[in-house]
């Protein structure tokens, strides 16, 4: 696991991504945005979005500076038939990123308390599949050394 200015975007989410894949609560599975596949069966779910990694200050990204930060923010979203479940996992994924603290400032990547800047959940209809929803915006500090 490694992050880079030139591959800031990417490595992050492939960062992230990485210590998430572990969690197999409801044996759930990552992407990166929502399956183009139709689902039509409850037995595709727990599912998790992992959404692109977003630079929450454009003018920070200077890679010109010697030594600067980038505040980044990563959406992430628990899409289940199951209400309990999606708390569960989102539980689950707040701790995995918590307890992995010192792998992810190993590579430059750094979090606060709150670790979260936005929550939100809901209900949604797909397919005529009741589906709960939970998301979150992980806020990530970014400190890089030219």
């Amino acid at each position: 696991m490694s992050v880079s200015t030139a591959t800031l975007m990417e490595d992050v989410w492939e960062t992230i991504e990485s210590l998430l894949d572990d969690i197999t609560t409801g044996t759930i599975s990552w992407t990166g945005s929502f399956p183009t596949k139709k689902i039509t069966s409850k037995s595709d779910y727990p599912m998790g979005i992992i959404d692109n990694a977003e630079i929450l200050s454009i003018a920070d990204l200077n890679l010109d500076f010697t030594t600067a930060q980038v505040d980044i923010s990563i959406p992430v979203t628990i899409y289940d038939t199951n209400p309990k479940q999606v708390n569960e996992i989102m539980s689950d994924v707040l701790k995995k990123i918590s307890d992995s603290k010192s792998t992810l400032e190993g590579v430059g990547i750094f979090f606060g308390n709150p670790l979260t800047s936005n929550m939100d959940s809901g209900i949604v209809i797909m397919d005529k599949i009741k589906v709960h929803w939970m998301m979150v915006n992980m806020d990530f500090v970014y400190i890089y050394n030219r």
